[in-house]
């Protein structure tokens, strides 16, 4: 938890935070959203917060190992790839999700490949060691268009952060 100079409570008047310190110990973690609410109270006080930056708190520290695939979604016609991703799903179930929020994508014009997985390296990944593989494809195929917005691929931003890539890389062995 980062520290916060004023939470809200529900009980009287705003308290600053006195202690808080970074955790990089491996433990179960779970983000809350209702709806579109990333903000909620929280205990008897009440205290406002916020659940983070997704995939930047303790989970990339943790080492249970899940089966994934890193795969792209290639064009038919030129054999470029368009975007990179992971799933934890069955080869080819990804792609059927994705036809249905991108309507230039169909299996006509559209096909999806795998370019790295777990069957293949021998063994099960963690959180962030799915994360490097599918950064390390992302920048393989031009990057992502925040940080290179003239790619072709339409990843609009990092699956990791050089930043938490350095903080955690500690408790890993992506290769």
């Amino acid at each position: 938890m980062d520290p916060c100079p004023a939470p809200a409570s529900r009980h009287g008047p705003q308290r600053n935070v006195e202690d808080a310190r970074r955790s990089y110990d491996a433990a179960e973690t779970w983000g809350l959203e209702v709806a579109t609410l990333h903000t909620y109270r929280v205990g008897r006080s009440g205290i406002l917060v916020h659940n983070g930056v997704p995939n930047s708190g303790s989970t990339w520290a943790g080492r249970a190992g899940k089966t994934a695939y890193i795969y792209a979604i290639r064009e038919r016609s030129s054999g470029r790839i368009v975007y990179v991703g992971k799933t934890h799903q069955p080869p080819g179930r990804r792609f059927g999700q994705h036809t249905e929020t991108r309507e230039h994508w169909n299996a006509t014009t559209h096909e999806e490949i795998v370019l790295h997985s777990t069957e293949r390296a021998g063994r099960r990944w963690t959180d962030f060691e799915i994360a490097v593989w599918e950064q390390h494809f992302i920048e393989l195929h031009g990057g992502s268009r925040r940080h290179h917005p003239e790619t072709g691929l339409e990843n609009e931003i990092n699956a990791i952060t050089r930043e938490d890539y350095d903080t955690y890389r500690r408790f890993h062995d992506p290769c």
